[in-house]
């Protein structure tokens, strides 16, 4: 199982766009959005409304929607600093001359992977 979710997971974090599928169907929206306060190579500092918890969106996707770094594919957060509100990512931004890395003008989603434990049996 463990081996399935995390093939699915890279598939739809490969897929611009396909963050809005992935949520909680308990209510829960599970999504997030907002503008960046900062960006780097593999990383990225969310806005002052992010979670102050420590690893809070570790496995959560990551897409930028606007501003700088539009276009990516979405990325896997593999780890989570809530003092500093910064997302290390499992892999680098795609930085080329028509993307760039996202900065502070980049308005990001972060949404929770859906659950398939939920139906794998």
């Amino acid at each position: 199982r463990v081996a399935v979710l995390a093939f699915l997971s890279q598939a739809v974090a490969s897929q611009p766009g396909l963050a809005d599928w992935l949520f909680e169907a308990d209510g829960d929206a599970g999504t997030e959005a907002g503008c960046a306060s900062a960006g780097g190579g593999d990383s990225l500092t969310l806005d002052d409304k992010a979670s102050p918890e420590d690893g809070y969106y570790t496995g959560w996707i990551l897409e930028v929607r606007g501003g700088r770094g539009t276009g990516q594919r979405a990325r896997v957060v593999t780890r989570y600093d809530g003092a500093a509100r910064r997302v290390q990512l499992g892999e680098p931004w795609d930085v080329t001359e028509a993307s760039g890395t996202p900065d502070e003008t980049s308005h990001y989603l972060l949404a929770r992977q859906l659950q398939l434990s939920r139906f794998i049996k």
